[in-house]
């Protein structure tokens, strides 16, 4: 109940020996009882392990979002497991350091592209992979609309010169 599976599993091993060497003659269904209470603990025991190595190796391959959710849906029904609390903590910074990096490098390509359309295109690109990075919002939607004010310039500049004003143009 209190999520101390490895525990429980421990002392059940304890009991199914003391019960063993000692059988409770006036109560004999009590061995199945705690046979079968302790191959409920090793599944769960087992079944934890599994997680853990999944989350792990989901982890090493870098697919962050699935190592969080068997963190979070094994830390729901257990919540003081240290295993998973740290795993989680271990992916949840590597995911911020992940997220700088690629802020960094996109930053970086921003400051090299002269062309309004593909620091946009770029910047678009960017939101696909991190939708909701305010970053990347806040610097498209100043771009987008400096790009249109450029554009609405350059517009009202062909139409003066098609007019023959070149001095307005």
């Amino acid at each position: 109940q209190n999520g101390e599976v490895s525990q429980a599993l421990s002392q059940m091993k304890q009991v199914l020996a003391l019960d063993r060497q000692a059988p409770d003659a006036s109560s004999p269904d009590a061995t199945n009882a705690y046979q079968s209470f302790y191959d409920k603990l090793r599944s769960e025991h087992d079944a934890i392990n599994s997680a853990y190595a999944e989350a792990r190796r989901n982890f090493a391959e870098r697919h962050f979002g699935k190592a969080l959710q068997i963190c979070h849906d094994f830390l729901a029904r257990y919540q003081g497991h240290g295993l998973f609390q740290a795993l989680a903590f271990d992916i949840e910074e590597q995911q911020r350091q992940q997220l700088s990096a690629f802020i960094a490098d996109v930053d970086r390509r921003l400051d090299a592209e002269t062309d309004l359309d593909a620091k946009v295109s770029l910047l678009r690109e960017a939101l696909i992979e991190y939708p909701d990075e305010d970053h990347f919002k806040r610097l498209a939607k100043l771009l987008e609309d400096k790009r249109d004010l450029v554009n609405s310039i350059v517009e009202r500049a062909r139409v003066h010169e098609e007019a023959g004003q070149f001095a307005e143009a």
